[in-house]
């Protein structure tokens, strides 16, 4: 198998719930549990991001977009990619993740399976995390928003229509790597510990990770926080 690097590509815009901190948080796990295999990318409006870690950071090309309908931008970058929201918690290693990407066909597409059971059946997939190969720009340069925001209640909702549309073969990403888990559905602050084949742990709702103090999901984020300085 390559050992060619895959973009890791999260979206932040200013406003969401999120800080730069947040990035930073996401960046060094990807840093810790991805080795080289993997080159940290996020596409933002923020202006201190993009002033000082042009290495990384790249400007949004809508702005103005509303809440997560900026999430299309993702789009613009080619494969091989590995997306995740922001509010991820990587706790494993994600190096399975870039092989299934760099061997994901240019005609498919690796999305999230949801995690609740009434979902399965309206809504067939999520974006907690998606792979990909290849070119997909046509997705961010033939985006509607207005049609969008206006027909589909979230941004998977619509990603998942247009890629089904354009006859790609959306695959199941729990499928392809196990360690994949809910926090609200499958963990929650009920559970000590992460499973053991946990590899990242996935936000969905009002709950996001950089908010948890306790337990071991904090003492996760507490150590990522105390054993580096943000850049």
């Amino acid at each position: 198998m390559s050992k060619s690097k895959v973009s890791f590509v999260c979206v932040y815009k200013t406003g969401l719930k999120f800080t730069p901190e947040s990035v930073h948080l996401l960046r060094r796990q990807v840093e810790r549990f991805g080795g080289e295999r993997f080159r940290f990318l996020c596409i933002t409006d923020h202006e201190d991001l993009l002033k000082n870690h042009s290495e990384w950071a790249i400007p949004l090309k809508r702005p103005g977009v509303e809440g997560w309908w900026c999430l299309p931008e993702k789009f613009r970058i080619t494969g091989p990619v590995m997306f995740t929201g922001i509010d991820t918690v990587i706790c494993g290693d994600i190096a399975p993740f870039a092989d299934a990407a760099l061997a994901c066909p240019e005609d498919a597409l690796y999305m999230i399976h949801p995690f609740r059971i009434p979902n399965r059946f309206n809504r067939l997939y999520a974006n907690g995390i998606l792979l990909w190969n290849g070119d997909h720009s046509w997705f961010f340069r033939d985006y509607d928003y207005t049609m969008a925001k206006t027909q589909f209640p979230l941004e998977q909702d619509y990603t998942s229509a247009m890629f089904i549309k354009h006859n790609y073969d959306i695959r199941v990403v729990q499928k392809a790597v196990p360690g994949v888990y809910s926090w609200k559905v499958n963990l929650n602050k009920s559970v000590d510990r992460p499973p053991e084949d946990a590899r990242v742990i996935l936000f969905h709702g009002k709950q996001k990770p950089h908010l948890e103090t306790k337990g071991w999901l904090g003492e996760h984020i507490e150590r990522f926080n105390r054993e580096h300085i943000y850049a």
